[in-house]
């Protein structure tokens, strides 16, 4: 069953997002909320390990959440082909480390994340972020 309500409310940016659930929603510290999707980080053997990941890479996700609502999101996305899931590349917005892991908190669409615990020498499939020119360093808008 989807619930249009989940949709309503959108994350201020800068605000953390609790891992408590309550009826597959993530509930913020803030008046706003986010729905978090069950997932996984795909893994690659000529990958960048975990630790080296950092905020802004677009790692390739795995959604794996088996509620109706995140299936048909996961269709929605292009995460799944023929029922079988297919990784959706998404910029990461938060790392934590938690002892020999990290949780990766991963923004798949406005209002719509997941939270992914890999362990830190993982090798994981990473979109390269194209590095800058000198010259676009200093002069952003050329």
């Amino acid at each position: 069953e989807l619930n249009l309500e989940q949709f309503r409310h959108i994350k201020p940016k800068g605000e953390e997002v609790a891992v408590s659930l309550r009826d597959g929603r993530a509930l913020d510290s803030g008046s706003g909320e986010s729905l978090l999707l069950e997932a996984e980080l795909q893994g690659d053997p000529g990958g960048a390990p975990a630790h080296q990941v950092v905020v802004g890479d677009m790692v390739f996700v795995l959604l794996t959440d088996e509620r109706d609502i995140g299936q048909y999101l996961s269709r929605l996305l292009g995460g799944r082909n023929e029922g079988k899931a297919k990784p959706v590349a998404a910029p990461v917005e938060e790392i934590r480390a938690e002892g020999d892991t990290l949780q990766f908190q991963v923004r798949l669409s406005v209002g719509v994340l997941s939270l992914a615990k890999v362990q830190k020498d993982v090798l994981l499939k990473i979109e390269k972020r194209p590095t800058l020119r000198w010259w676009n360093r200093l002069f952003p808008f050329l």
